[in-house]
């Protein structure tokens, strides 16, 4: 199956923050506030105006979101194993951040610079 390659404009505005965003002004919490319409949502993501296409992408996102906050949960008071340890330490001499190692971990960076500690 051959995949759309996205414009470097979506590329740009297909970011978390502005998925989340985009959910937020779509499902106001507040009372009185008026959502944005799906136009404008596909507007800030950068997006032709697909109804279909925005409900998937914001579909994906809460997914996403799910199991990563089901995953951090788990492992959240449980000590580090030798395996993420080892991990910790090989992506840092790497260069990667501790922002990017805790996610790709599930734990929070206080935890990855504890390791590191």
């Amino acid at each position: 199956m051959a995949t759309k390659k996205r414009s470097e404009l979506e590329e740009e505005l297909m970011t978390d923050a502005n998925i989340s965003r985009v959910i937020r002004l779509l499902e106001p919490q507040e009372e009185g506030v008026k959502p944005i319409t799906k136009k404008d949502a596909c507007q800030i993501l950068g997006i032709a105006y697909n109804t279909t296409r925005l409900a998937t992408i914001i579909e994906n996102y809460k997914e996403k979101k799910a199991k990563e906050l089901e995953r951090r949960a788990a492992l959240r008071g449980k000590p580090a194993t030798q395996d993420e340890i080892n991990f910790v330490i090989q992506e840092y001499m790497e260069g990667n951040t501790v922002d990017s190692i805790s996610k790709s971990l599930y734990r929070a960076p206080g935890f990855v610079t504890s390791l590191l500690d």
